[in-house]
């Protein structure tokens, strides 16, 4: 969500010296993005700032210090990576993050962007960062390792409280250690890092890196490259080969990156040569500002998917076996992509025409299909095929298993189904345990916050569309 700002809070958080000024225009950015619908305003005080942080290190010792609790302020949960692996995410709670909200517009009024910064500024994206380096003979990838905690506290406390912000030190302590969280290195020392999940986080590593930009934007300009960093993307483009092994260039790259207390990735440094498929952010830029291949066939594969062998397949092929995430809604994730395909290729490109047309025909059939919802628990049955017929669609064969429960004093069934050498698992409903297998039916369903999943059940009423509520609870 983008916070409003007006041009007389920008000039006063330019001018703010001390804490009071800084509460007047955090409490003036609150009350001016406050929600119309809400009854009253509650104004940041100094109390609260400093339960979330210390205003110094030798003043206002209150037992309720954030340096005692803020470890209790973060959930921590992973989300998988593109490459592989899993990246950790350090999310505040709700009544933080709305304080850290402010704060991230009260800094975004300072903050001016380098010309080399394309990641988390307005008006800029991937699309322009991988537009700064088309039709180059060589270019030069690399990537900051553990980017987000290698900004530490004391870091930003100096930025800071240089130009063009120019905080006084107490304010400069403050406001860092608002944005950092406290974590414990393996000797069991605090340390206070930069979360990734934190709304004012993608700015502080921004204003932290304004001055790499600058000294690596000098270089690239002494040897004739173009240079720009998104986040932690750090691409170099030249038509002349700058980057052998051992050259002065490298050294120089790496040399100013450890100067501001980073490390280089050197599993994700990469040198592509004209000829070879030279991408940047995940975009191809070998003539222009391209989509890879790979995405528009996977795009296109899953629509065919749909119109020719129906609604379940498609999920079954898209959601469960290749992205492992039922809770994403397909029809969702595929109009996303869509949007993609059109701000890279244009919405007048014929290849973004094709694939809307067959999108807008897989929505159609959806929507003509008949549905039976269940009202208690808001369960969707989005297609219902007795055993045989679904056991033939989806060329498999479903086995029940006997598995105990969570207290161990009895046992629930589960059903299985092998696709592709993906394993799926099916709930079986309760009223269908003594009921032989050939009998039941399947279901794809979706609920709310589950995402998709598939049902065994008896067979559903065919004179009803929509089951009553006491059938929907029992089932």
């Amino acid at each position: 969500m983008r916070t409003r700002l007006t041009d007389d809070i920008r000039e006063r958080a330019r001018a703010v010296t001390d804490i009071d000024g800084l509460l007047v225009v955090l409490n003036d950015i609150k009350r001016l993005n406050q929600s119309p619908r809400a009854k009253s305003f509650h104004p940041i005080t100094l109390q609260k700032l400093n339960f979330w942080g210390r205003i110094d290190q030798t003043e206002f010792f209150f037992t309720i210090a954030g340096t005692k609790q803020r470890g209790e302020r973060y959930h921590h949960f992973k989300i998988p990576k593109r490459q592989g692996g899993f990246r950790t995410i350090s999310a505040p709670t709700t009544t933080l993050k709305r304080l850290l909200r402010t704060i991230n517009a009260f800094l975004a009024c300072i903050y001016r962007p380098t010309d080399q910064a394309m990641g988390f500024v307005e008006r800029r994206s991937v699309i322009d960062n991988a537009a700064h380096h088309t039709s180059k003979n060589y270019i030069f990838t690399t990537d900051i390792s553990n980017f987000f905690p290698s900004i530490t506290r004391t870091m930003v406390s100096r930025r800071l409280q240089q130009p063009p912000y120019s905080l006084s030190p107490r304010l400069a302590f403050l406001l860092s250690d608002l944005c950092c969280m406290k974590t414990y290195d393996d000797s069991g020392a605090a340390q206070y890092l930069l979360p990734q999940g934190a709304p004012t986080s993608p700015t502080i590593t921004n204003i932290v890196c304004d001055r790499l930009d600058t000294r690596l934007a000098s270089l690239a300009r002494a040897y004739g490259m173009d240079y720009t960093r998104y986040a932690d993307d750090i691409t170099f483009s030249s038509n002349h080969n700058l980057f052998g092994t051992g050259s002065p260039v490298l050294r120089k790259i790496e040399q100013i990156i450890a100067d501001f207390g980073f490390r280089q990735n050197e599993g994700k440094t990469r040198l592509r040569r004209r000829g070879e498929r030279q991408e940047v952010t995940g975009l191809v830029v070998s003539d222009k500002v391209n989509i890879e291949r790979r995405y528009l066939r996977e795009l296109r594969a899953t629509l065919h998917v749909w119109l020719r062998h129906g609604y379940s397949v498609a999920v079954r092929t898209f959601v469960f076996e290749r992205h492992g995430d039922p809770r994403k809604m397909m029809e969702q994730t595929l109009a996303g992509r869509l949007q993609w395909v059109a701000a890279v290729k244009g919405a007048d490109s014929n290849q973004y025409l094709r694939l809307c047309e067959k999108f807008d025909a897989c929505i159609a059939a959806l929507a003509a299909a008949p549905r039976a919802r269940f009202r208690g628990n808001k369960t969707q049955f989005v297609e219902t095929l007795a055993v045989a017929d679904f056991e033939r669609r989806h060329r498999c064969q479903l086995a029940m298993k006997r598995l105990p429960t969570r207290d161990g004093k009895g046992f629930r069934l589960k059903a299985f189904f092998r696709s592709q050498g993906v394993e799926i698992s099916v709930d079986v409903s309760r009223n269908a345990y003594r009921l032989p297998l050939s009998s039941l039916a399947v279901s794809l369903c979706i609920h709310p916050r589950r995402g998709y999943f598939w049902l065994l059940h008896r067979p559903l009423p065919t004179s009803a569309a929509t089951l009553s509520p006491s059938e929907g609870n029992n089932e």
